[in-house]
């Protein structure tokens, strides 16, 4: 269910504000959701849904924060050591056999992948 203290943009990437949540839908009575976008207020089902019961480009999807940070890996033949958050602390920690030291840039919505 749409929250209104949570972000959201449509599927589709266009920023909207959620201006309302509960109120009686337009066109069938059940809740719905009044958000605006684009300067124009607009509404959908309490899910999110732009259209009941498909996907459509104006539905709702939350905006998780996102993550961006770098850390570096020392590489050896046979695995990878985990991540440090500076080249020096992983150089420190650098073992017998490491080939690389590489950096990876970390960018992401909390969440991804789990």
């Amino acid at each position: 269910m749409i929250d209104v203290t949570k972000k959201y943009r449509t599927r589709h990437g266009d920023e909207v504000q959620v201006i309302a949540v509960g109120v009686e839908g337009i066109y069938d009575g059940t809740d719905s959701v009044v958000f605006l976008r684009d300067g124009e207020l607009d509404s959908c089902e309490a899910d999110g849904r732009y259209i009941k019961d498909r996907d459509d480009d104006l539905d709702l999807i939350e905006c998780k924060p996102r993550i961006k940070r770098d850390v570096w890996v020392n590489v050896y033949p046979t695995l990878t050591s985990y991540p440090f958050p500076s080249a020096l602390h992983a150089k420190n920690a650098r073992g017998v056999g490491c080939l690389a030291c590489i950096k990876l840039t970390i960018d992401c919505e909390e969440g991804e992948g789990l």
